[in-house]
């Protein structure tokens, strides 16, 4: 009797600490942004991308931890024909200590190479993060690919400066 009484106390706290888990569950919002160098590329130009992942922690409904830099995490990035869906090509970019991640430029040759599509287009770059709960983030920009080539785009306005009513 006596061992049966400490089985049904052993399983009775294994239990309890099982549904505090359950209780105390994380749930994460992550924070992924990024930028292109441009918005109109050539036929299969470097695309460089500039970007950062941040995650906060709630338990409970508590913050845990805030804003906080995600490191060595695997981002995916895909090249999508905006007119189809039809996915292009497809790279893995990782974020640094800090949470940033870069794609090739000429100050990180070693990084991974985006290049733009071969046909030109509009398409969309998605990025996405896969968090601890198996939640996925994404960010989008829209480029456009073009078979001509622009060697200089100049915008000039009629004025130097304008007032605030103009």
């Amino acid at each position: 009797n006596y061992r049966k009484g400490l089985v049904v106390i052993l399983l009775s706290i294994l239990c309890i600490l099982s549904l505090i888990s359950l209780v105390t569950a994380n749930n994460y919002s992550a924070e992924l942004s990024f930028i292109t160098s441009e918005t109109v590329y050539g036929l299969g130009d470097r695309i460089e991308i500039k970007g950062s992942l941040f995650l906060s922690n709630y338990s409970s409904g508590t913050l845990v931890t805030n804003h906080t830099a995600v490191a060595n995490a695997s981002l995916n990035l895909s090249i999508i024909n905006k007119s189809n869906n039809a996915k292009i090509n497809s790279f893995i970019l990782n974020t640094s200590s800090d949470g940033t991640f870069r794609s090739r430029s000429d100050f990180y040759p070693t990084n991974v190479l985006v290049s733009a599509p071969s046909s030109p287009g509009e398409y969309y770059l998605r990025l996405n993060y896969t968090d601890p709960n198996n939640d996925t983030w994404w960010a989008q920009n829209e480029i456009l690919i073009s078979s001509t080539t622009v060697d200089l785009l100049e915008v000039r306005t009629d004025k130097i400066s304008y007032k605030q009513s103009e």
